[in-house]
């Protein structure tokens, strides 16, 4: 029997009595139809939604550890001076003396970059008379000049990206739904940096102490996500105890 009729004929069985009337059974029948028939595209979006900010949102120590640097690999860089791009250096000479302190620069143009740079530029200040040469890497020259202001060190051009190497990671636009993200541009803007679009900022950069001679890599910080900074107390500790 369809289940109207058969709703009428309870309907009317107990139209007199105790019993539902059909009005009732045809509210509750309707309601279930519409709840069945709903389009369930909302909730999709949603769960899909919520299901990858999550999943953007994985913390830096669960992410696979970036390959570590060898000494011989930067050596090798073939470096430009940004102030003469017609001088290039070899890496190697810009540590085997005095050892150097090397900021791989993920965008010049980046608050939380500028912030960084600023932080390592005031190092030198913090250590005594021990003063570390310090060298800013860049993988682009856009921003390069708006950059010294912030960084107190001579600037190269790394046409081979080496020192972004040998394994390039990079963070793309999903890097902005990161929570920590906005928590490190936050403190940047309230530590009174700021900054502009200009350039590729996806390739994730980083810091190297290096030691004179083959003394090796001291010091190694790699980016793991837009505005993760190096440990300043571990790097000062470090360059406590160079020779």
């Amino acid at each position: 029997m369809p289940p109207k009729e058969a709703a009428a004929r309870v309907g009317v069985r107990h139209r007199g009595g105790s019993g539902i009337a059909i009005e009732e059974v045809e509210k509750v029948a309707g309601k279930v139809y519409n709840y069945i028939t709903m389009p369930k595209w909302p909730w999709l979006i949603t769960g899909a939604l919520t299901s990858y900010i999550a999943y953007v949102n994985i913390p830096t120590s669960w992410m696979k550890k970036p390959e570590s640097t060898t000494l011989e690999w930067l050596s090798a860089a073939q470096l430009e001076r940004i102030s003469d791009p017609s001088e290039t250096v070899q890496a190697k000479t810009l540590y085997e003396k005095h050892g150097g302190l090397f900021m791989a620069v993920r965008r010049p143009g980046c608050l939380l970059c500028r912030k960084e740079a600023q932080s390592l530029s005031n190092i030198n200040a913090n250590v005594g008379a021990k003063k570390i040469p310090l060298y800013g890497i860049l993988h682009e020259k856009e921003g390069a000049e708006q950059f010294k202001e912030f960084f107190k060190g001579d600037l190269f051009y790394d046409p081979e990206k080496r020192f972004f190497g040998p394994e390039e990671r990079r963070m793309s636009l999903s890097g902005l739904f990161r929570a920590t993200v906005w928590k490190n541009v936050y403190d940047a803007k309230k530590g009174g940096f700021s900054g502009n679009l200009k350039g590729d900022g996806t390739l994730l950069g980083g810091v190297y102490l290096i030691g004179p001679g083959d003394t090796g890599i001291l010091y190694e910080h790699k980016e793991m996500e837009f505005g993760d900074s190096h440990n300043e107390t571990e790097l000062m500790d470090v360059i406590a105890k160079m020779k």
